[in-house]
This record gives C-alpha cells, structure tokens and sequence, in this order.
C-alpha cells in the first residue's frame, strides 16, 4: 500500500535524486515495490523523505526510511516514523530494522531508539533492532537472535550445497 500523498513513479524519481544518502539507505527501488507499506514527506513539492515496511526473509515486518540530506535534522524522520509506526501497531506485533554504526547513522540510531528499538544482533558494523507492540511482539524480539542465526546458518548451508 503507498501512502495518498506518493505515487510509485514519485518514489522512483524521488531515489534517483538522492546524492550521499542514497548509500546510506539500506534498500533500493526493487525493494520499495515489494513494500507492504510506504509513506513520504514533502515540504512544498519535493518529497523529503519516504518510510516503509517490506518482509525480512517473508516474515519479518522491517523498516526502511530515508530521508533528503538537506532536510535531515528537521522533524522528517520523526514525523515519518509516526506515520510508519501508527500504520505497523495496526498490522504487526513488532517492527525490525537493519542499519550500520559506522558513525554515519548515529542520528537515525538515535531517532529509531527514541521509537522504541532496541538492538538485538550486530555483525561487524551491521545491527538489527526490533521494537515490540505487544506481548506476542516482544517475545519475538527477544527470540529474534536465535531466529537470525538460524535462518543465516541454513541460508549459507543453502549457498554451498548449490556451489557443489
């Protein structure tokens, strides 16, 4: 479902004009058209930002959001994890997101544990969070770094038994 306010083509447009940030996001266009969910900001014409929710491995419900370098630090982010939060307690029992602390994310990392994730895994400098909605969200959370490795283990076992 794309938010009223957005249409696909915008979405595209909207990524191809990202400069350094476009790195920074964790997806790309294939992604957003798989998205349950996706929500944007303008400020006058132009899209600011955009959020969304696409399934992890089928099943997780997993946050993506980027938002325009020159519109970072202004309440975009915030003002879209509203949206995108309201949107998942209605739908999910708990949200996960990936991203990196490399020192280039510490203002998202701050916006999404100021929404209430918590880190549960980290790889090098990859981390996945979770944040619960309720009961049945948490305890999924807490079970996400047994299920993460699992799912990792028989993926790379997948990996090599099609090399041979």
């Amino acid at each position: 479902m794309i938010g009223e306010n957005l249409k696909l083509h915008e979405v595209k447009g909207f990524l191809d004009s990202l400069g350094e940030e476009r790195q920074l996001a964790n997806f790309d266009f294939e992604l957003v058209k798989k998205a349950e969910f996706i929500a944007g900001e303008r400020i006058g014409k132009e899209i600011a930002g955009i959020i969304g929710i696409w399934k992890t491995y089928r099943f997780f419900p997993t946050l993506f959001i980027v938002v325009k370098k020159e519109y970072q630090g202004k309440g975009v982010g915030d003002r879209l994890m509203k949206k995108e939060i309201e949107y998942a307690r209605g739908v999910h029992s708990f949200l996960t997101l990936s991203t990196f602390n490399n020192g280039n994310y510490d203002a998202a990392i701050h916006l999404y544990k100021k929404w209430g994730f918590e880190s549960f895994s980290r790889s090098g400098s990859k981390i996945w969070m979770c944040t619960p909605f309720d009961s049945k969200g948490k305890t999924i959370c807490i079970s996400l770094p047994f299920i993460f490795f699992t799912i990792r283990f028989f993926l790379q076992i997948i990996s090599r038994i099609k090399r041979n």
